[in-house]
């Protein structure tokens, strides 16, 4: 049977946006060229570190000396701004000499230096920095309640010795910048009080505000897991720039967060309100950019803070301006490289955005023994709340049907299995009410004079906007609960370490899909209470209040194909046009859909399903009665676009416009069907895609 005109139009179509889409997003990137020497300034890092290298193995004291004063007098630096007097200093503290098998044959090495050469300020900061290393492979790495007392003493005393090579030499600090970077090593571990601490490094700062290493330091001391709390290094770079005219700081406040993210914490480069300021940052760098288009080195630093900060757009302009140049310092490994073009130009994941469920580590599973009670409660509140939604729910329909203590037995049943396994242990009980349901309707539909439309739906158009807006609520409030009251903490004002019960919680809800069960057991919730309202009116059949009435497979798998090349259609619209909270909200649940069936069946099946129900269905079949069609239409598409109120306002504007396509499709055929067809079409064709598009990226991701 030839397909109408129509049908094939919206075929051509569909096919025509799938080549495009497909074509766009599998176009091939530049070809890999790899780097060993970006710029002339990390050239010359390498020559001061492979020169320190060698008059130490050496012992050529006197050559060090002059290597010092030459590096400190020219104030050379990389390209960020650290001096190379600084690398020269640490490249010192970890020169592994040949003949030295002991840490106590190293600090030896360093004493004999001192002892040569009693007046010389490069030796005695040589010896604190060989002290301070020594002190800290004396405590080890792990949490401080695993640190022996011996580990304790050793670096106390450690600590002592390096502070007291600083002092023989104080006077210095003045003329050799390194003095005070050491001695912020020392207050790092010493536990100075802030006061103490800020006096030294402001006046430092004074002497000489352009020495990398302070800023890198100060940031690190300030954090919370030392002596600042969450914010403290953002905020004092925010007031630090005003030392600078207006016209340079936002290049000094990108410059500050270069030096920030040489930490080597990366999780603490955060842009975001109260954190770091990414569109301060973002124009300071441009304005780098456009005094020094050729330094790679600075390219390379406002991509990498780019993907921090999860902007597309600028990841993909600084990937258009390199090209393939592909440098391993910036990289861990050519596969995050390969992720990270993915995610610029093909709509891949973020490959510097770390997974739910690797956040848990050591000190916060440390945290979370403190609060064992508090988990409990957070867990068994959200999850009995959910339970009692579906246990009036499963009593209403019970009721409904003649069935009363059946309903308070499985309503309370529901509520217990809630509370235990999470809302989802209810599914075969709500699958007996249905059952149950059903059974109690009358077995034929309206009668003839009852006509098969609009017409015949009896209740108010204000009635059915209540109701509308009522089931909208409960809907909102079952996910609430049942997924996000991991706020609760923070909304009691609880301590800032309640905040690592969150992150277990949260793993563990995401790693047992219990979030995804939640998301579809509030559509099932939903459909199930729409069924309820209906059973109120006696002089409609159910079938017919939800305009659920017959339609040709033609017509179905029309709209079908029309869903799927509105999706594909959608796909080609720029990431520029979109706000980012829509960009944000997207990314996070495509990321989902590649990591749970559940979350796919609910977007594909049930989503389309219920909301059509809800919108076309119910809600137009009432107000097509009363109201002027265009004030119908408008409504039931403005209701629909505020269900989906986690996305921003771009993402919503379209979601309205398919709502209004999706009306007139509900007029046009006067059967809900088609809606669902459409919307179902809409949905599978973007499920798809991510997991064409994402998923091999994902796994290639380091």
């Amino acid at each position: 049977m030839n397909l109408p005109q129509t049908t094939r139009l919206a075929f051509l179509l569909t096919c025509v946006h799938l080549a495009g889409f497909f074509c766009l997003n599998g176009q091939e990137l530049p070809p890999r060229e790899e780097i060993a020497i970006p710029t002339p300034a990390y050239q010359r890092y390498l020559d001061v570190k492979k020169e320190t290298n060698s008059l130490m193995e050496k012992k050529d004291w006197d050559g060090l000396e002059a290597l010092a004063k030459k590096l400190r007098e020219s104030k050379e630096s990389l390209d960020a701004g650290t001096w190379l007097l600084s690398i020269f200093y640490k490249e010192l503290d970890k020169v592994p000499l040949s003949s030295m098998e002991t840490e106590a044959e190293t600090m030896n090495t360093f004493k004999d230096w001192v002892h040569q050469r009693p007046e010389s300020v490069v030796a005695k900061v040589a010896l604190a920095e060989a002290y301070i290393t020594w002190a800290w492979n004396a405590r080890g790495s792990d949490y401080a309640h695993t640190v022996s007392e011996e580990g304790w003493t050793l670096m106390k005393e450690r600590l002592d010795l390096a502070w007291k090579s600083l002092e023989s030499c104080k006077e210095a600090a003045a003329t050799h910048p390194e003095w005070t970077a050491v001695a912020q090593r020392v207050a790092l571990g010493q536990s100075w009080d802030r006061t103490r601490y800020m006096t030294m490094m402001n006046s430092a700062l004074a002497r000489e505000p352009g020495y990398g290493e302070y800023y890198t330091q100060l940031c690190y001391w300030l954090l919370p897991r030392w002596h600042g709390e969450s914010g403290d290094f953002e905020q004092w770079i925010s007031q630090r720039v005003h030392q600078f005219p207006e016209a340079e700081q936002d290049q000094a406040y990108a410059r500050m967060v270069w030096f920030a993210d040489r930490m080597n914490f990366p999780e603490e480069i955060v842009f975001a309100q109260h954190r770091l300021d990414w569109s301060k940052t973002k124009r300071g760098f441009e304005q780098w950019l456009k005094n020094k288009p050729d330094n790679l080195m600075v390219r390379f630093q406002f991509l990498r803070l780019a993907l921090k900060a999860d902007d597309r757009n600028t990841t993909r302009e600084q990937f258009d301006h390199l090209g393939g140049i592909y440098w391993p310092g910036l990289w861990k490994g050519i596969n995050q490289y390969e992720a990270a073009r993915q995610y610029a130009y093909h709509s891949g994941p973020n490959p510097f955005l770390p997974k739910p469920s690797a956040q848990n580590d050591k000190r916060e599973k440390q945290n979370i023994t403190a609060y064992p009670w508090l988990k409990t409660i957070i867990l068994v509140f959200g999850r009995t709340v959910a339970g009692l939604i579906l246990a009036l729910c499963i009593f209403l329909l019970l009721w409904q049907s003649a069935r009363p203590g059946l309903g308070l037995v499985l309503a309370a049943l529901c509520v217990g299995l809630s509370s235990l396994f999470g809302p989802h242990g209810n599914l075969p009980l709500l699958a007996v009410v249905l059952f149950f349901w059903i059974q109690a309707r009358p077995k034929s539909i309206a009668s003839d004079n009852e006509a098969s439309s609009p017409e015949g739906f009896t209740y108010s158009p204000i009635l059915t906007l209540l109701w509308v807006l009522g089931l909208g609520a409960v809907f909102l409030l079952f996910q609430i609960f049942s997924t996000t009251w991991l706020m609760l903490p923070q909304l009691l004002g609880f301590p800032a370490e309640a905040s690592f019960v969150l992150i277990d919680i949260q793993s563990q809800v995401l790693v047992s899909s219990e979030i995804f069960w939640s998301i579809l057991l509030s559509q099932i919730l939903l459909l199930l209470l729409l069924l309820w309202v209906c059973g109120l009116r006696q002089n409609l059949h159910w079938i017919e209040q939800l305009g659920l009435l017959p339609a040709s497979f033609r017509t179905l798998g029309f709209c079908v194909l029309l869903g799927v090349g509105l999706q594909f259609l959608m796909a080609l619209i720029p990431e520029s046009f979109w706000d980012q909270k829509s960009v944000e909200s997207s990314r996070l649940i495509s990321s989902w859909l590649t990591s749970s069936i559940v979350l796919n069946l609910s977007v594909i099946i049930f989503a389309p399903l219920v909301e059509e129900l809800l919108f076309r269905g119910f809600a137009l079949s009432s107000w097509l009665k009363r109201w002027p069609v265009w004030v119908a239409v408008l409504l039931s598409s403005s209701i629909f676009a505020a269900l989906h109120l986690q996305y921003g306002w771009t993402a919503l504007l379209s979601i309205f416009s398919l709502g209004l396509l999706l009306a007139l499709c509900r007029l046009k055929t006067g059967s809900v069907l088609p809606c669902i067809a459409l919307h179902l079409g809409y949905n599978a064709a973007h499920v798809i895609t991510q997991w064409l598009l994402i998923t091999p990226y994902f796994e290639a991701a380091p």
